[in-house]
């Protein structure tokens, strides 16, 4: 590689580090002589005899997968660097993923099996060394006992964001045989929910590629500071920028995102669908509106019934035989040619937008119709005193984002936690619908993510599911159908032993890839949860929280340290391969290697009689394996070639449940789980167009306001995935400690001088940190960052302020609908 030239006097950028000395110093970890993290800046082509590049990615889930190279000198792991990906402009790495020798050789590594010692008390860190052999007769000893005694459903799984790797889908297959119960946890749902309603749920999940953002005219990042969450798509809306278009930041809080916008418009935290309806208001008061679009790319003309659904030709006895069983629901709605006359939507050319009609006795309007008296009630001045936003503040964003066209609206998590969270990313969408600004280069609305599913659902299935299981001699017969529970109702699962009207009696439970109580809300209650739970199994790599809490540790390994596949949790358009870079460390087995063991002492080695080798390869198939191995990344099926963009929804052809992209939402696709299940008895009265709710503890108008009169938020910063590399100290040289950020009049009010350590406390729970004065605050919040752990905060733990209240229609964790106080100790 070049060397950079600078204009001081003549220094190259790698002349510079060595004449400060920035790369003089070295750790010696675990035998690897590594840099210090100035020295980081080291040109990546530096030659090195005796050096092995084997390819991998950035696995931790901020939506990244980074391309790497893992660079090995004498078996271990020396740095890491960025890896050239098929097509360059997706090339990046971050901090995170250059601190990565680092956290394979952190002295937090779980180095062998380890058991709780018998009447020693949960987290008391005293533990007694296993051998693997001893660990899987124990686990198969202690739930082989439960499946005899509670069906095996006693026994269930837990996943969270710990590693995206496709050989994970084998604690599916694990599950499925023995008929254990999924627990699934609830992060960022309400994002996927409100974007798969509107705009369905496609190859790239429902937003066009990020590299389709230089194409836009304006950019908006809503609730998204893609400057410290998301730094590698950065260059895309820097890209945009220099060719002309429009930034525009929508965030309560003035973020390093907002620093670079041409308008920043700072809504009260939870109200942003109250936004995006006002400026619907707008654009209608103004025409501006694309009545085109909405007839043929929409749902606007298709009339609905006045007790709720779209009305269809079987609602009025006309004859829809020549429709395929399979097209029969979206096909034979019906619109209006006329005042009188009616037809189904693929036999009328031109139907009317907007009207009111009764037919064979049935009342019924337009979709369209029923929007618009929506969008009527939130006028600028009401939309005004939701969102503590100007008037002329709202008209002057409306005027940009619709005198800008087309428009990229790339959407973060800032408005998603809170109760009824998914109400903006419909509204958003619905915004975008009403515009036009859809379906084409530069216009989109939805969330960003690849979604072929290759066979990882036919290998997670065992063909043989839910057999004979020997154990210790007796036979068990585990006939249960695997089923799927809420985390967010666990502790009145074990209190009840039933989930809705099925008897659930949880005994243990499996955290793999997941610090679950590092990352729940209302931390405290699940604590207590899963000390009414028998057997507390935790597979990690590194000493999380959870892990302290466990009474049996699992040591897995570091994400080199076998072969694996990543491509779904993902921005980048490719499938990238992880080589086995090195032998893993102490003990640590990978999860495949984990999973075939317990199943071999369950007693159906059958169902787990390959090498995590050949479950990747009838993954993908024998062509892409082979491709993969050779190309080391290949893109995904559909993205065809360098320089591609994918449109979601272009030529009109979205995947939902009409063919069309809904703002009136018949049917939910994924609200929640169980008794939460979205069904055609459902009442669904004002759920079927997007409309704003106050969050449920977080708001003015909550009598608790009175007395915790602050919203707590948590930022996502660059230096933390979640609480993936939490302990790293390259990371903790620039982010030290917990902190908790306030506007200096919200601190001058209290006492609170910068620098001062507060309790940060409401009536469920406290944390003890430092706080730092931060004006880009509105007045009225508070910013704990997130990502920490419990041993790294002076008291408590944010997690206890966190409540888990969730909406009816979809469940979540919602970090920010959170009211607190602050006080100086």
């Amino acid at each position: 590689m070049a060397e950079t030239k600078s204009s001081h006097a003549g220094l190259t950028r790698r002349s510079f580090l060595k004449t400060t000395g920035a790369v003089a110093g070295a750790a010696a970890v675990g035998g690897a002589v590594l840099p210090t993290s100035l020295g980081l800046a080291e040109e990546r082509d530096s030659p090195v005899q005796g050096e092995t590049k084997f390819s991998g990615s950035c696995r931790g889930n901020c939506f990244q997968g980074c391309f790497l190279n893992y660079v090995v000198r004498d078996g271990r792991v020396v740095r890491t660097e960025a890896r050239d990906f098929p097509d360059p402009q997706y090339n990046r790495i971050c901090l995170k993923g250059l601190t990565l020798p680092e956290r394979i050789y952190s002295d937090t590594r779980i180095k062998y099996p380890m058991r709780r010692v018998e009447g020693t008390p949960r987290g008391g860190g005293e533990w007694e060394r296993l051998s693997w052999d001893e660990t899987f007769e124990y686990i198969a000893e202690k739930w082989g006992g439960y499946i005899k005694e509670y069906g095996s459903n006693s026994i269930c799984f837990s996943i969270c964001n710990g590693n995206s790797g496709f050989s994970m889908n084998a604690y599916v297959r694990l599950q499925d045989v023995f008929g254990f119960t999924n627990l699934v946890f609830f992060a960022d749902n309400a994002l996927f929910c409100g974007t798969i309603d509107a705009l369905g749920f496609g190859k790239n999940w429902n937003a066009n590629d990020p590299s389709d953002i230089p194409n836009a005219r304006c950019v908006v990042l809503w609730g998204s500071n893609m400057t410290e969450s998301q730094i590698q798509q950065w260059h895309f809306v820097a890209d945009a920028r220099e060719n002309g278009a429009k930034l525009v930041v929508i965030d309560p809080v003035f973020t390093g995102s907002a620093a670079k916008a041409d308008l920043y418009v700072s809504p009260r935290p939870g109200s942003d669908a109250a936004l995006a309806l006002g400026m619907m208001h707008i654009v209608l008061e103004k025409g501006w509106q694309d009545e085109a679009f909405l007839r043929d790319n929409t749902v606007a003309p298709f009339l609905c019934k006045e007790e709720g659904g779209h009305l269809r030709a079987a609602d009025i006895g006309m004859d829809a035989s020549g429709i395929a069983e399979a097209d029969l629901s979206k096909k034979s709605i019906i619109v209006a040619k006329s005042e009188t006359e009616f037809g189904m939507v693929d036999d009328v050319d031109d139907p009317l937008l907007e009207g009111r009609f009764e037919i064979n006795g049935i009342k019924c309007a337009t979709a369209y119709t029923l929007l618009l008296e929506e969008i009527a009630k939130y006028t600028p001045e009401y939309t005004s005193k939701i969102c503590d936003v100007p008037v002329e503040t709202l008209y002057e964003l409306t005027e940009v984002f619709c005198k800008n066209s087309p428009v990229f609206t790339y959407q973060g998590l800032g408005q998603e936690h809170y109760v009824n969270g998914h109400y903006p990313y419909i509204a958003a969408a619905t915004l975008h619908m009403l515009t036009g600004n859809l379906g084409k280069p530069g216009a989109s609305c939805g969330y960003i993510r690849p979604n072929d599913t290759y066979n990882l659902g036919k290998m997670a299935t065992s063909p043989e599911a839910s057999g004979n299981v020997k154990i210790e001699g007796y036979t068990i017969v585990s006939d249960s159908k695997r089923i799927s529970i809420s985390s967010m109702q666990l502790p009145e699962i074990l209190e009840t032993h039933k989930y809705g009207d099925v008897e659930v009696n949880l005994k243990s439970m499996y955290c793999y890839a997941n610090n679950f109580l590092g990352v729940i809300t209302e931390r405290e209650t699940f604590r207590k949860a899963i000390d009414q739970l028998e057997l507390f199994i935790v597979a990690d790599n590194h000493m999380s929280e959870t892990a302290q809490y466990a009474d049996l540790v699992l040591p897995v390994t570091e994400w080199c340290e076998y072969t694996e596949v990543h491509g779904r949790t993902t921005l980048y358009p490719f499938l990238t391969l992880q080589e086995k870079a090195v032998d893993p460390l102490y003990e640590s087995k990978c999860d495949w290697d984990i999973i075939r063991g317990i199943g071999t002492a369950l007693g159906r080695a059958d169902a787990f009689d390959m090498t995590v080798e050949e479950f990747l390869e009838g993954s993908l198939g024998s062509e892409k394996w082979a491709k993969i191995n050779q190309d080391k990344a290949i893109y995904h099926d559909y993205f065809v070639k360098a320089g591609y963009k994918c449109v979601h929804g272009e030529g009109g052809v979205y995947p939902t449940d009409t063919g069309r992209a809904q703002f009136y939402i018949e049917k939910s696709s994924r609200g929640a789980m169980k008794e939460m299940d979205d069904n055609p008895t459902r009442d669904r009265t004002g759920q079927y167009l997007c409309h704003w709710e106050a969050p449920n503890e977080a708001w003015p108008d909550n009598p608790l306001y009175e007395k915790y009169p602050l919203v707590l938020y948590q930022e996502h910063a660059k230096w933390r995935t979640h609480t993936q590399f939490s302990y790293q100290p390259w990371l903790r040289e620039f982010d030290p400690e917990p902190i908790v950020k306030i506007h200096p009049e919200d601190a001058a009010a209290r006492g609170i001088e910068d620098g001062d350590i507060v309790r940060v406390f409401n009536d469920r729970g406290y944390v003890v940190v430092k706080c730092v004065f931060n004006e880009g605050l509105r007045r009225g919040m508070v910013n704990i960052p997130h990502g920490w752990q419990a041993d790294q905060f002076i008291e408590g733990h944010y997690g206890d302020l966190l409540n888990r209240t969730v909406s009816p229609w979809v469940n979540n964790n919602n970090y920010n609908d959170v009211l607190v106080e602050i006080e100086k100790q």
